[in-house]
């Protein structure tokens, strides 16, 4: 996981799927898909969600406007 953060250059947090998170037990809910890119708000809550691999231009895409 810190691999992958530190090869794209993130500046925020990186969280990887375990077999909870795929069965649709994790702390995500329906996020159950791995890969996949979740942004949550500050309360937790999930506000935008990716589906299948993601590159940073993705990712910023993504983060905009929060």
């Amino acid at each position: 996981m810190v691999a992958y953060r530190d090869a794209l250059k993130l500046e925020y947090p990186v969280a990887m799927g375990d077999a909870p998170l795929i069965a649709g037990e994790g702390p995500f809910g329906d996020v159950h898909t791995v890969p996949s890119t979740v942004v949550l708000d500050s309360e937790g809550r999930l506000v935008r969600r990716r589906v299948g691999l993601t590159n940073e231009a993705e990712i910023e895409s993504m983060l905009a406007g929060l």
